[in-house]
């Protein structure tokens, strides 16, 4: 974890923008259903929006978790639209230029412990077993929620760190008992005989954020004040156009409208910065430093800047 921070340090005093913006690098997620995202890139919303300052619009699908931290201190990219919380304090923790502009969304219940194991039913059942899913991620805090609620920890089952796809392949071939997975791919290990071990819900709050670097803030803080409006535009979009998105959605993540509509229930787009998410921000800070999975605690305050 140490040699990540310095290498986010030496990246970010690689990247400094200067002159005028031409092209605004942002990185493009779609899971774990991040619906403003997907309907504002199919809608063409941001090329429209910069379009009169002549500023293209271009995104990396290639970047997730502390790729998308490295990839903000380097410079490659300006904006994340869809950051995990548990990322950003990580990237924070170990030194990255890194600033929360916003809130994406929150999502409980789409973060999931999924096993084809017939004798795996519950979280007690996970001792010793094979569990896949990525390292410092919101699906990471999950398993070490739900674990310490029956006083296990980590050294009780064997985690092995892994992407979400890799952890869908693997309890599909038995390669690991249990995979942490997020958005469509539960879905896909429900339709492939998977159930469901734990969701979210009471460990977690599934927050995702908005995030760029301190830097870029500051060297063009009326772009990112223009992107914040128009990501608040595209939820509004969706909310006035709901049959619209949840068919653009379902096209983008080969799924009938129907299951992502009933996935879209479980999320909540609200831009709004409240109380509440500042304090669940907190929270995952408390819980990442408890466990040691960052090497210092973080002023969460002082990483969000949503005045515009």
């Amino acid at each position: 974890m140490k040699n990540i921070g310095v290498l986010l340090l030496v990246l970010g005093a690689c990247s400094s923008p200067t002159g005028k913006l031409e092209q605004l690098d942002l990185t493009y997620v779609k899971t774990p259903l991040n619906v403003p995202a997907i309907v504002s890139v199919k809608k063409e919303m941001l090329s429209n929006v910069f379009a009169k300052d002549d500023i293209k619009i271009h995104y990396d699908t290639a970047r997730h978790g502390a790729q998308q931290v490295a990839a903000l201190a380097s410079g490659d990219i300006h904006i994340v639209p869809t950051m995990g919380g548990t990322s950003a304090i990580v990237g924070a923790a170990n030194g990255a230029d890194i600033i929360i502009i916003g809130m994406f969304g929150r999502s409980p219940k789409a973060f999931q412990i999924i096993s084809k194991n017939p004798n795996i039913k519950t979280i007690a059942d996970l001792k010793g077993k094979k569990i896949g899913g990525p390292k410092g991620t919101v699906l990471h805090q999950l398993l070490l929620a739900a674990l310490k609620k029956e006083n296990l920890s980590i050294e009780d089952v064997n985690f092995i760190p892994m992407a979400v796809p890799e952890a869908l392949a693997g309890i599909n071939t038995g390669d690991i008992d249990v995979a942490l997975l997020v958005g469509p791919p539960t879905m896909v290990a429900k339709k492939q005989g998977a159930h469901l071990v734990a969701d979210g819900e009471g460990f977690i709050d599934g927050s995702t954020v908005i995030a760029t670097s301190r830097a870029f803030l500051e060297k063009y803080p009326h772009i990112v004040k223009k992107y914040v409006q128009a990501h608040q535009d595209s939820v509004s979009y969706i909310n006035e156009h709901q049959e619209e998105a949840m068919a653009l959605v379902a096209e983008e993540v080969a799924l009938p409208i129907p299951v992502v509509s009933t996935m879209y229930s479980h999320y909540d787009f609200n831009t709004a910065m409240t109380e509440i998410d500042i304090n669940n921000l907190i929270a995952t800070e408390d819980f990442l430093f408890e466990t040691g999975l960052i090497p210092n605690r973080v002023d969460i305050k002082t990483l969000i800047h949503t005045d515009f």
